[in-house]
């Protein structure tokens, strides 16, 4: 029923927005970052990105948690249960629904944008469809979920060039400006630590899982020294 896809929609929106909330954040950076600042245009565009990078970013963690409920019995009982209870068609069909909405709205803002959003919810898929589950493959995960964020900073970057809202600069029209490169490399250098600590932190599920992370498959002295490398 609506009504029950509503409450899914609302608790996820709940629990999960606290992890997802940088993606719009860094997608409206790169947005800005080039626009020209046509206050009322750029403020349409910016905010119909900055919920497409949301919904990317939330069915994404959604889908996840549908995947994971085995080991987050483990590591996050609580939402496990919580996972559990909801119907399973109901998760798949607001995955369906989310990923499509953002397919949509920036189909709508420009090619570029639609474009890194279908990238984007391909990867996501194949990070947690159990047929392919990347992120049970060393070094996969962490590389996958990097891109990700990455990909998600350069949405705002593109949603500017399709749009014709960018400042003029030396590069070509259809493509980024070094500084936009510079933002989502920096936004995936920060999530491929950030996954690396949910790592640690999910180390006792993971290894019931048989996942091959980098605690794991490296160990801790070692993973420690590849975050404070990159």
């Amino acid at each position: 029923q609506f009504s029950d896809l509503i409450q899914i929609f609302v608790y996820y929106v709940k629990a999960r927005t606290p992890p997802v909330y940088c993606f719009p954040i860094a997608t409206i950076l790169s947005f800005l970052l080039i626009s020209k600042m046509h206050i009322l245009e750029d403020a349409v565009v910016a905010s119909s990105i900055g919920i497409t990078s949301y919904l990317l970013g939330l069915a994404t963690y959604v889908y996840n948690d549908l995947t994971d409920i085995n080991v987050d019995q483990i590591n996050r009982k609580e939402q496990s249960i919580i996972t559990q209870n909801q119907s399973r068609r109901g998760l798949i069909i607001l995955v369906s629904f989310l990923f499509t909405l953002a397919a949509t709205i920036s189909y709508v803002i420009s090619p570029y944008a639609f474009l890194i959003s279908i990238i984007f919810i391909i990867l996501g898929i194949f990070y947690s469809h159990p047929k392919f589950s990347l992120k049970s493959k060393f070094p996969l995960k962490t590389i996958v979920t990097a891109t990700g964020a990455g990909l998600l900073s350069l949405l705002g970057g593109a949603a500017a060039i399709g749009n014709g809202l960018e400042y003029s600069t030396m590069f070509n029209s259809t493509i980024l400006p070094l500084s936009t490169i510079y933002l989502a490399i920096s936004f995936s250098i920060f999530y491929f630590i950030q996954s690396i600590m949910g790592d640690i932190a999910d180390i006792i599920g993971d290894r019931a899982a048989g996942r091959n992370t980098f605690p794991l498959v490296l160990g801790m002295n070692r993973t420690l020294a590849v975050m404070l490398s990159v």
